[in-house]
């Protein structure tokens, strides 16, 4: 998907979105069971893969040597739960990216290079999940009730949400004029005026097909936790971003190309907000981190507990 140089393209901010989307689904099944929600967020694996295995260790919890083939109705079970997992996670991502169209300054980027500042409208979801803020249990939510009825019946799925964009092609990332658009921009907009609708298409819609969404740095919150907070996306006392704020680490999409940092440091100061314990030492919190999957040196512990004090 086509963006320039030094800005984020359609495709890595869907990416960075939708792992953003499996960490909050995940971190809130683990919160239910007692463990913490951070251990999974700051988790540099996979989400999808972290929440694949956590349905897997609940299948070895009735069975520690569970095989399909011996319980099919668990395996059954197993991948109605996957199938769900899926769908609330898609329910999430389309939430949260709904919300970040319409309230960060998304522009639109011409194949020769040009941008413009479009309209927020431009970028509405038929059933404006821009204004829809998923509480959990996600079944409690009135506004998804429908969605999760025909979820349920099997006449919906994760797919279906992308499609109702009213003017964007959302596998290509470009703005589009397609079937359901007028319709749909007709019943989202409030707008109450046919004529009125044409005439925004006109003026806003039509001149710009074709046109790759992206996002600049100056157009992106300086904080995604925070911007995820304040949507309502993750729990506040859950403490993200208050943490990644003490510990200075970015976490916008740009930050995910090339070399991934070891988050060890995320970690310790997760763990030890104050600093080092007086007569724990450093090699002692390192071998602990490391044995937890944050590799680091007791002298890098040691380094990260002086710059607390300063």
């Amino acid at each position: 998907m086509f963006a320039p140089e030094g800005y984020v393209s359609f495709g890595l901010m869907t990416d960075y979105i939708r792992d953003w989307s499996y960490g909050i689904y995940l971190a809130y099944l683990v919160e239910e069971k007692g463990g913490d929600p951070l251990e999974v967020i700051m988790s540099e694996t996979d989400k999808n893969l972290l929440l694949i295995q956590h349905r897997g260790d609940e299948l070895r919890e009735i069975d520690p040597n569970f095989r399909p083939s011996k319980n099919e109705a668990a395996w059954m079970e197993h991948a109605r739960k996957n199938n769900e997992d899926n769908f609330f996670v898609t329910i999430l991502f389309h939430c949260i990216f709904a919300k970040l169209l319409m309230k960060t300054n998304t522009l639109l980027v011409s194949s020769s290079g040009e941008t413009i500042q479009p309209d927020d409208y431009v970028f509405v979801h038929e059933d404006r999940l821009d204004w829809v803020y998923p509480r959990w249990p996600l079944r409690s939510n009135t506004e998804l009730k429908t969605f999760i009825e025909y979820f349920d019946n099997g006449t919906f799925d994760g797919g279906d949400l992308a499609e109702r964009y009213c003017f964007l092609d959302f596998p290509m990332g470009v703005l589009a004029m397609k079937n359901n658009s007028r319709a749909g921009f007709n019943r989202s907009s409030h707008f109450s005026d046919d004529a009125f609708c044409e005439r925004y298409v006109a003026a806003h819609v039509s001149p710009f097909i074709s046109r790759a969404v992206v996002w600049n740095d100056a157009g992106l919150p300086d904080s995604f936790a925070e911007f995820l907070e304040n949507i309502g996306a993750i729990e506040e006392r859950w403490g993200l971003s208050a943490l990644l704020s003490k510990t200075g680490q970015s976490t916008g999409p740009k930050q995910r190309r090339g070399t991934k940092p070891t988050g060890a440091r995320l970690e310790f100061l997760r763990r030890y907000p104050n600093g080092k314990p007086e007569g724990l030492s450093g090699d002692a919190i390192a071998a602990e981190l490391t044995e937890a999957g944050f590799p680091i040196s007791g002298r890098m512990v040691n380094k990260y507990a002086e710059e607390l004090k300063n």
